[in-house]
């Protein structure tokens, strides 16, 4: 679901932009489980140049996350730097483990 249509030399964008995701295993299985997930997100984007966000998932393996991702668009190229899980690194008794990553993506 996305708010506040905007433009940006012509170009449409939506300045924020919820989601929310349901994910149903069929089995249980290295990283995975019949345990259902849902993930809320919520993300700003800046002049559809910066793109702020956090997230919240319970249930799943995890049981609870919170993460935050920044992406910043560069003409034709988008950069990133994203994590779904920071909590343990605010307290040790929270989440089961935390991650980070970068992602790259191309506009064409």
């Amino acid at each position: 679901m996305a708010f506040t249509k905007k433009q940006k030399k012509k170009i449409d964008y939506y300045e924020h932009n919820i989601s929310l995701t349901y994910v149903q295993g069929f089995r249980n299985y290295l990283s995975s489980t019949i345990s259902p997930t849902i993930n809320m997100g919520y993300a700003y984007n800046y002049a559809n140049m910066v793109n702020a966000g956090i997230n919240l998932t319970v249930g799943g393996v995890n049981q609870f996350q919170g993460g935050a991702q920044l992406g910043l668009r560069l003409g034709a190229v988008k950069l990133g730097l994203a994590s779904n899980n920071l909590l343990p690194l605010i307290s040790s008794k929270t989440g089961k483990g935390t991650d980070a990553f970068l992602y790259l993506g191309f506009y064409f």
